[in-house]
């Protein structure tokens, strides 16, 4: 379903710098809100220390530092990575998730031409339409 999301989000994005004008008022808010979504942002942070911290007091050696950056550094960019990435995925379903709007059925074309055959979440969304 990677594919099917990088669609929506390409439409979301082109929809925004056009202006948006296609969007409903509840999906405008819904894009203000993800840009000040600091979560990923947050939890990479946590866990990055957490690693080098971890990391720096189970190796007592004097490359210490250096140590904790070969374990820090990482984490931080894979919980980094996995909380954006959940957070997108959030925001396309929310955006699709709107039934009033044109915008909304755009989007769900877009996820169900790129999904995979059995999706899980092209399931939910057809569910959508019985609603």
């Amino acid at each position: 379903d990677m594919n099917a999301l990088h669609a929506v989000k390409g439409l979301i994005n082109e929809e925004i710098h056009a202006g948006g004008d296609k969007m409903t008022e509840r999906q405008k808010e819904l894009v203000k809100i993800h840009r000040r979504d600091q979560t990923p942002l947050v939890a990479a942070t946590v866990t990055g220390t957490f690693a080098a911290i971890a990391s720096r007091l189970s190796v007592r050696t004097n490359q210490g530092r250096m140590v904790s950056l070969v374990f820090g550094v990482p984490t931080y960019v894979f919980f980094y990575s996995i909380c954006t990435h959940v957070s997108q995925y959030d925001n396309a379903l929310n955006m699709m998730a709107q039934h009033d709007s044109r915008f909304a059925q755009t989007l769900k074309d877009a996820y169900r031409r790129a999904a995979s055959p059995g999706s899980p979440v092209l399931e939910e969304i057809e569910s959508w339409q019985d609603i």
